[in-house]
């Protein structure tokens, strides 16, 4: 997913400064934010379900002392840092193209 990323982000930086955007652009533009934005939103239940997990988990280990126990809780700390982080990179992502779609609303209302 990050590496989408980047690869779009070249490509409107390229178009960006070459000054040639149309409304087709925009329209894409649009897509690749609806694309990302549901992205996100799968990414932040995972991360709660996760989440949620890691809390019983955690919760169960209090009580039950296991070797077991404790190992699930690690592997699922690592995970739910993971999605954490990735999540923060959608979120991010997604505000920096709002920025970038009112840019592109600017420079094509300038060439019409």
């Amino acid at each position: 997913m990050t590496e989408n990323i980047k690869v779009y982000e070249t490509y409107l930086e390229e178009k960006l400064n070459q000054n040639t955007l149309n409304h087709q652009d925009l329209s894409n533009h649009r897509a690749q934010i609806a694309y990302l934005q549901h992205e996100r939103y799968i990414h932040l239940l995972v991360t709660c379900v996760v989440s949620i997990i890691l809390f019983l988990t955690f919760m169960l280990c209090l009580f039950q002392d296991s070797l077991l126990l404790y190992l699930l809780l690690i592997i699922l700390i690592i995970l739910d840092f993971f999605y954490v982080r990735h999540y923060y990179v959608l979120e991010n992502t997604i505000q920096h193209w709002y920025r970038v779609e009112t840019e592109i609303i600017e420079k094509v209302q300038n060439v019409e």
